[in-house]
């Protein structure tokens, strides 16, 4: 038993990490938004040498990787928080 939530300890904890990788390094382009009347909309953006980026798109997106990493955390921690109580073999 101990064997399987070592297992999903391991796993949960690799996705986690590699969620959380993710987010830190997504970034949303800026892409140029029309109301009905054809008018630019206001927006937050900034640009670097790899491009132009939509400030808040970012903050959303990277919301979405962040929400499953610790998602996947909170596995990691209950996987951990069982195995201390398991009884040894």
């Amino acid at each position: 038993m101990k064997d399987v939530f070592t297992l999903v300890l391991c796993a949960s904890s690799a996705v986690s990490c590699a969620f959380w990788v993710r987010s830190a390094t997504a970034k949303a382009p800026y892409k140029a938004k029309q109301d009905a009347s054809g008018m630019l909309e206001a927006s937050i953006s900034f640009k670097t040498e790899r491009g132009h980026f939509d400030v808040l798109e970012t903050a959303e997106l990277q919301t979405k990787w962040n929400k499953w990493a610790a998602g996947f955390a909170a596995i990691a921690a209950i996987s951990q928080a069982v195995l201390s109580y398991l009884p040894e073999q």
